[in-house]
């Protein structure tokens, strides 16, 4: 099955690559929290210290997590990153099992020119109208629901654990593709309810990281 957003048969999807390649790394690394090779440019300083990034990421959903203890509901949109994800587990994990708390990997086309940004969105938009059409749908959103449920049935589960990522079908100018793996799914909502939060991440809330 195909989903809303897919590119042709045979087209070379550079975003999936980029995500496959993410796993790989990981795949690599002793430590997969680890996300810091070391070489030529990127070494331990010569003098004094540094903090391990881990000690400081986990550090930072923690303190993240105590702000939010009165928060209703959290959801964490995070770049796919092994240590982002280890770390919200750890700082989130009793309110993920009470069903308060998600997070997902959030992959973006960050070198796309302004003329496919523009193309994207102008595609994107004429099939919702079609597919709005054709469904005798009347309101924009529930059309946008009903197709991101059409694309979580055909996620394309990645890495060795099988994550599943859905494409986003209605783009923006900054995200002319977007790709989205929800990390906490124990299987439990509904597709409705699914589809809607998959409907939510987008980068800006990405770049107002702490």
């Amino acid at each position: 099955m195909a989903s809303i957003t897919s590119p042709p048969p045979g087209f070379n999807d550079a975003l999936l690559n980029e995500i496959v390649e993410e796993y790989a790394d990981a795949d690599a690394r002793a430590d997969i929290e680890e996300s810091d090779f070391k070489n030529k440019e990127l070494q331990l300083p010569k003098s004094g210290m540094q903090v391990r990034e881990t000690y400081t990421m986990y550090a930072h959903f923690q303190l993240v997590a105590r702000f939010l203890k009165n928060a209703p509901k959290v959801r964490v949109f995070m770049d796919q990153d092994s240590g982002f994800r280890a770390a919200f587990m750890s700082a989130y994990r009793d309110r993920i099992k009470a069903r308060t708390a998600d997070g997902f990997f959030v992959k973006v086309a960050k070198d796309a020119t302004a003329y496919q940004k523009q193309r994207a969105v102008i595609d994107a938009k004429k099939k919702l109208i079609q597919f709005m059409a054709e469904n005798g749908i009347t309101d924009e959103y529930s059309a946008q629901v009903e197709m991101m449920k059409l694309n979580v049935k055909a996620a394309t589960p990645i890495g060795r654990w099988g994550d599943k990522w859905v494409s986003h079908p209605m783009p923006i100018a900054s995200e002319p593709r977007k790709q989205i793996s929800w990390q906490t799914n124990l299987g439990d909502y509904d597709e409705n309810h699914e589809a809607r939060l998959l409907l939510k991440p987008h980068c800006m809330l990405l770049t107002g990281f702490l």
